[in-house]
């Protein structure tokens, strides 16, 4: 090794190791409402409007914006413009404070603003300062609009007010007396950065989900970090370890991240996972000159798998015919047929004539969940503001099992056989839950009529409902995923796996369920949905059209099959008889689906035929023989003993 990277190296271990005192940022005025003693805003602070002596208020989110669904703790206080109100202008006004003697002084804070229109009116909401006792305000800069239901945080540099005494800061809010959604603010800060601090904010994977990787394999690491300092950071090095191997140091040139601006790298060294199991790192960011140490490291986990099994969301929509909102449900429900594989689908009815009570009454006493609703895994409910982003988001999560499942039917009765290979070791109680949903649900009468608030247009395009009348025609609905039984119930069938369930080995259960035997089989869907009973969450699921199950004598008794010796050890007989001439062809599938067995296509004649079917070279376990004939499917099951 070169003495210059003996030296270099040297340096940056020194720089990881050596301990500084923290430098804390010096403060100079700071408000997070939390310990505001009222609703209406007092002096030193000041308030007003052209409509309404006191437009801001200092509460939770919920009773000064008029929602409680923002994707932000609403128990702790911020100060906002009432929502839905004709404020005009409102201003908020900080109280006075110093700012004599810093160069480099600046502000941050959190916002939440949509930047409403009404009317062909739209809201505004602005930061603006004042040095001479108010008289006049200087506009700073605009209120980010929030796209994702949280709280945005702003920087703003305010050197060019440095060395002033009788500073005030205002927060300017109009609506043009029209009424709007309003702005809410929190955490105002006025501070002196120091001249070098490097923040690391994020280390991915941040989302425990999105965490698991089959193992042994390479991990590629990454994250984002600010620049917390007053000056331009051109080089850092980002370092991590998982305590037992060396640190992997990755050196970042080349680059001008201005003061409060951020920067996602991916670490040139990826993560060995060698094993099952959990891997603990902690990942930080070094820059020469930070003496700052207490926003540089994270830390984050790795799980190992078995394998990666096939992830398939569960979403489960709240909905009624009674409801104005539902018709963004059945737009959200439908518009995922366009982005790859679609999710199970599940839409329980409420007080309508779809509804399953027992169903609905569960989800709703899990999280009050008021219908509308979308629950994605039973994780809590999404925001329709959030639904696309979330589904992108957890349509990729880790799936811990894999499923597959074969099944009877007869006269409305559905027999199931449920095969589940766990990806990683499951302790605990989990179970099983059938639901059979179908698809093209109408009628004529006014009770398949839907609600529609969105008729007009005045609420904004909805996937063409906002062209058709509230209520929507009978005649113009057909509705899809829809709920016709969950069995044994909503919480699933206990008992029916193992309290502990061991990786890469396959686990059954049988499970029933009933659907009307006047519904045509082609709109049926069975779905097997993998529920932890702790939580209620659901971990994966099977979805399959019943067209497309293979289900003993699918074409009512018209196929007799029998496959014997049933265990077999080195060969068995599948016997059946055919109606008429079809196109035949018999195939072997595992538990997981993969054929082990395919015969060609060919045409059979009418009568009975016997095919033998050599098992030597199969493993011991559970098979399944499927005929298929006609466009038809017929399927039996073979255990295989040596």
């Amino acid at each position: 090794m070169s003495r210059f990277k003996c030296t270099y190296l040297a340096l940056i271990v020194s720089l990881i190791l050596t301990h500084h005192p923290a430098q804390a940022q010096r403060i100079l005025f700071a408000e997070n409402f939390n310990g505001y003693p009222q609703i209406n805003f007092n002096y030193p602070w000041i308030t007003g409007g052209t409509a309404n002596a006191f437009p801001w208020r200092c509460d939770i989110p919920y009773l000064i914006f008029g929602v409680g669904f923002l994707d932000f703790d609403n128990d702790t206080k911020v100060a906002g413009t009432i929502g839905n109100s004709r404020n005009g202008d409102a201003l908020l006004g900080t109280p006075r404070f110093n700012m004599g003697g810093v160069p480099h002084p600046w502000l941050s804070y959190d916002s939440y603003f949509l930047k409403f229109k009404n009317g062909g009116k739209t809201e505004s909401a602005t930061v603006e300062i004042s040095l001479d006792n108010d008289s006049t305000w200087t506009v700073l800069k605009a209120a980010p609009v929030s796209t994702n239901r949280s709280m945005v945080r702003t920087y703003i540099d305010l050197s060019a007010f440095a060395g002033n005494n009788l500073v005030r800061l205002g927060f300017r809010y109009s609506d043009s007396l029209t009424p709007m959604a309003g702005w809410l603010v929190d955490n105002i800060k006025v501070f002196e950065p120091s001249e070098h601090d490097i923040a690391l904010i994020h280390a991915y994977p941040e989302d425990t989900m999105l965490s698991y990787y089959q193992a042994p394999s390479s991990v590629s690491l990454s994250g984002t970090v600010m620049n917390a300092g007053t000056s331009a950071i051109t080089s850092f090095t980002i370092i991590y370890s998982d305590g037992a191997s060396p640190m992997k140091l990755y050196n970042v040139g080349g680059v001008n991240i201005a003061p409060f601006d951020t920067f996602h790298f991916v670490h040139s060294i990826p993560y060995d996972l060698t094993a099952v199991g959990k891997r603990s790192l902690k990942m930080w960011a070094a820059l020469p000159g930070d003496t700052i140490r207490s926003n540089d490291t994270l830390g984050l986990s790795l799980r190992g798998a078995k394998f990666i099994p096939t992830k398939k969301l569960t979403i489960e929509e709240g909905t009624g015919t009674w409801n104005i909102q539902a018709p963004r449900g059945y737009v959200f429900m439908h518009a995922l047929d366009t982005l790859g594989e679609p999710p199970t689908r599940i839409s329980i009815h409420t007080n309508d004539i779809m509804g399953q009570k027992a169903y609905a009454d569960y989800l709703y006493y899990m999280d009050q969940n008021f219908t509308p609703y979308f629950l994605f895994d039973r994780r809590g409910p999404v925001r329709p503001s959030t639904f696309f982003t979330t589904y992108e988001k957890q349509r990729n999560y880790f799936g811990f099992a894999e499923i597959n499942f074969v099944a009877t039917t007869v006269a409305g009765h559905m027999s199931l056989d449920a095969y589940i290979r766990p990806a990683i070791d499951l302790p605990g109680n989990y179970r099983l839950a059938l639901v059979i949903t179908e698809d093209g649900v109408h009628g004529t009468g006014s009770e398949y009529e839907q609600a529609n608030g969105f008729a007009g247009g005045n609420a904004g395009p909805m996937g063409g409902f906002e062209n058709l009348a509230n209520p929507v025609p009978a005649s113009a609905m057909k509705y899809d995923y829809v709920a016709r039984s969950i069995s044994p119930g909503p919480e699933g069938r206990a008992g029916c796996l193992p309290a502990n369930m061991i990786a890469g080995q396959t686990y059954s259960c049988n499970l029933h369920g009933i659907y009307s035997p006047e519904s045509p089989t082609t709109r049926l869907n069975a779905s097997i949905l993998l529920i932890r009973d702790s939580d209620s969450t659901i971990l994966n699921s099977k979805s399959v059209a019943f067209r497309s199950l293979g289900l003993d004598n699918i074409a009512g008794g018209q196929w007799p099959m029998q496959v014997y010796p049933n265990p077999a050890g080195s060969s068995a007989t599948v016997a059946f008889e055919l109606p008429s001439r079809m196109l035949s062809a018999l195939c072997a599938t595992d538990i997981t689906g993969r054929t082990v067995y395919q015969s060609p296509s060919g045409w059979m004649d009418a009568g009975t035929h016997k095919l033998e079917l050599d098992v030597n070279g199969l493993s011991p376990g559970m098979y399944f023989i499927t005929l298929e004939a006609g466009g038809q499917r017929a399927t039996k099951k073979l255990s295989v003993v040596h």
